[in-house]
């Protein structure tokens, strides 16, 4: 029986180790660069990949995938102007792309006329995904309902260092609620991105990486 057993568990695994496919068999099949349509992209995987999935499966064109928070693809983009590796940016905040518009050419995409005017480029340097709105997420064990209504309610003294916030210069996302918080106040001098009224409570620290926990205490107001 003990044989038997000993068998058993080495077929399961000759059976396990023979179905994965070797790491090098990939790059083996690989198209050169010149073939490959490179994304950068910010969203996650269950996002691009059903996308990225069909347009391999309807084209057969090799999508090479980079990942990245939006800013941080943007400050590869940059670095990469004289020799770009990049074809296609796929994320982003409208804010963010906007600051960058200069890294990228206009491109009209078929049936951009359905959608509605004020969700496109007036010169089609980007072509709107998705519209989502920038909302308050809030402990109901600490913050009472209606507490926090508005962006100038986070300016209260009562929230100092008590407000999660991940770094505006890595997250996309961060950065356009800091664009609509600071649209909504005096700003206090011409190139600042901060509203004026901010006081203590809104000076989050730069965290250097999108996968740091905004728990952490570097990303506390």
């Amino acid at each position: 029986m003990k044989h038997i057993r000993i068998l058993i568990l080495c077929i399961a695994f000759a059976l396990l180790t023979g179905c994965a496919p070797a790491a090098q068999d990939t790059a083996a099949y690989a198209p050169d660069e010149s073939e490959r349509l490179v994304l950068y992209t910010s969203h996650k995987k269950e996002v691009w990949w059903p996308i990225v999935k069909e347009f391999e499966s309807r084209t057969g064109i090799w999508v090479e995938v980079v990942q990245g928070g939006t800013n941080e693809l943007l400050e590869q983009l940059q670095k990469e102007q004289d020799a770009p590796r990049a074809d296609v940016m796929f994320g982003g905040g409208v804010e963010s792309l906007e600051a960058c518009r200069a890294l990228f050419e206009p491109y009209v995409c078929r049936g951009a006329e359905q959608i509605l005017p004020q969700y496109r480029a007036q010169d089609d340097i980007w072509t709107p995904f998705s519209s989502l709105p920038v909302v308050f997420v809030y402990n109901p064990k600490l913050v009472r309902a209606g507490e926090i209504t508005t962006w100038r309610d986070l300016l209260d003294p009562t929230w100092k260092g008590k407000i999660a916030f991940a770094d505006p210069s890595v997250s996309g996302s961060s950065y356009t609620a800091l664009v609509t918080m600071s649209s909504r106040f005096t700003i206090s001098k011409p190139n600042s991105n901060m509203p004026e009224a901010k006081g203590a409570n809104c000076t989050p620290n730069s965290v250097g990486s999108k996968n740091a926990p905004v728990t952490s205490g570097n990303n506390i107001w």
